[in-house]
């Protein structure tokens, strides 16, 4: 697994650095800028420093990497007692600043499985069941029926649920382009009406933060 640290704490950095020694492979540091990342090799988690500038947050960094396209896992690292701000960004958790290597590590490891296998059996969100041993959707005791290109993105959806995923990473992953535009639009339409059609609702469902991108949640969850 790689590793990118975004950190402008030397100290902070440099012991994480060392703690990883020969653990860590492609390990790169101290890139003060959310565009390295995307030509790093992936599989890949991106650990970012919270910082003193308020140009260059936590909360920021992460909206930046989402809305570039990154998909790995985002950890923060000192990030403040309101952490909703920095999860509803993109990050995927938020650890103490003083957090040991062996914590980080885990954290990303146990991100990535989830991401990759949602091993843990059937996944419920307001009555949408997504069983990932097929990437199939059932509603009640009925398969949704759904075309390729709305099935492909509510899959990356799911993976992501309750969590912003950028119009950009979604055309990227679904299309091969930077920027879908309309055919994003069209094709999410399209998966609302089905979701609908199905007894669920939609639009409530799926979410659209516009010129950001869409989120998966449960209407219903408080």
């Amino acid at each position: 697994m790689g590793f990118h640290l975004i950190d402008d704490d030397s100290s902070r950095s440099s012991r994480i650095e060392e703690e990883s020694e020969g653990q860590a492979e492609g390990w790169t540091s101290r890139q003060f800028d959310a565009k390295a990342v995307l030509g790093i090799e992936t599989p890949l988690a991106v650990i970012v420093g919270e910082c003193d500038s308020r140009f260059r947050t936590g909360e920021s960094l992460s909206l930046e990497l989402r809305s570039l396209g990154y998909g790995g896992p985002i950890i923060v690292l000192g990030g403040s007692s309101d952490i909703e701000p920095l999860l509803t960004a993109g990050a995927d958790a938020v650890l103490p600043g003083a957090s040991s290597w062996a914590g980080i590590r885990a954290q990303a490891e146990a991100i990535m499985r989830r991401g990759a296998g949602m091993a843990g059996g059937t996944v419920d969100v307001g009555g949408l069941l997504f069983d990932p041993s097929d990437s199939s959707f059932m509603v009640g005791n009925e398969r949704l029926p759904l075309s390729d290109l709305p099935g492909r993105i509510l899959v990356l959806l799911m993976h992501r649920r309750g969590r912003l995923v950028s119009s950009r990473e979604l055309s990227r992953k679904v299309w091969g382009q930077a920027e879908a535009g309309s055919k994003l639009a069209f094709q999410m339409n399209r998966l609302r009406h089905a979701l609908t059609k199905a007894g669920l609702d939609g639009h409530a469902m799926i979410r659209n933060e516009k010129g950001a991108g869409y989120t998966l949640v449960d209407p219903g969850a408080r």
